[in-house]
């Protein structure tokens, strides 16, 4: 929510410390572009797992809302 609250659509939101990808898919959930950087390897792992389940889940569900 906080990103939609204080960014604008053409907005890049920067994530330093990304972690889980947590802030890298809620930018991308609203439709922001979003830059993320993690050191620790099993964050980045884990972030880019995350991401990828999230983009996939979410071209999925937009699959079937344009076939109704």
């Amino acid at each position: 929510e906080l990103i939609r609250i204080y960014s604008n659509d053409d907005n890049l939101i920067l994530s330093p410390f990304a972690g889980s990808g947590t802030d890298i898919i809620a930018a991308f959930l609203e439709g922001r572009r979003s830059l993320g950087y993690e050191k620790d390897e099993n964050f980045f792992l884990e972030a880019k797992e995350r991401i990828r389940r999230e983009i996939e889940s979410w071209q999925t569900r937009n699959e079937v809302l344009h076939e109704e």
